[in-house]
């Protein structure tokens, strides 16, 4: 029985760390980390003052994006502890209800925005760091791609109908994966 426990808890902790590497993988910032110390970097853009209130801006809306997908999701879910204890058995697993509120009724990946404006909007804009945000954001657009099929599979007709009334990134193009 004590070893029973002993497996199911060392399963349960197994499955964290697996939603954490998932979430937040270290490799994605060795690019961001390595790049810039060993090359020799040539600034392009550098915030002057009238700009700085765009770059204040995007960090406000990055901010405001990311508040809005934390009270919509709840962090257990975006860091895949719920999942972990669902598949641990800790709680049941039932379908979750498909609903639409808060900034999910503006925009239908919010975390997703947010860390490409913040891609943006942080640190100068050098010839290395221009080529590590075009990588960055290509892998984020590229991941909401992939994260909307996902979807699609998962809940099906009523999230077709919320794509076409909501936008994917923007609030001003609406951009839709072919099913």
């Amino acid at each position: 029985m004590v070893y029973r426990q002993n497996e199911d808890s060392a399963r349960c902790r197994l499955c964290i760390l697996q939603a954490v590497l998932y979430y937040f993988q270290p490799a994605d910032l060795i690019p961001r980390i390595a790049l810039p110390v060993r090359l020799q970097v040539k600034s392009i853009f550098a915030w002057p003052w009238p700009w700085v209130l765009v770059k204040i801006a995007m960090c406000l809306a990055a901010f405001i994006l990311y508040y809005g997908g934390y009270r919509t999701y709840g962090m257990k879910y975006v860091l895949g502890i719920k999942q972990a204890q669902e598949k641990r058995g800790d709680t049941i697993q039932k379908a979750a209800a498909f609903r639409i509120s808060g900034i999910l009724e503006y925009v239908r990946h919010p975390w997703y925005l947010a860390t490409i404006l913040l891609v943006w909007a942080l640190g100068p804009v050098s010839d290395v760091s221009l080529v590590v945000k075009i990588i960055l954001t290509a892998y984020i657009i590229i991941g909401t791609f992939l994260e909307e099929r996902k979807i699609i599979q998962e809940i099906g007709a009523p999230y077709l109908e919320y794509r076409t009334e909501v936008f994917l990134l923007t609030f001003w193009e609406k951009m839709n994966v072919s099913d």
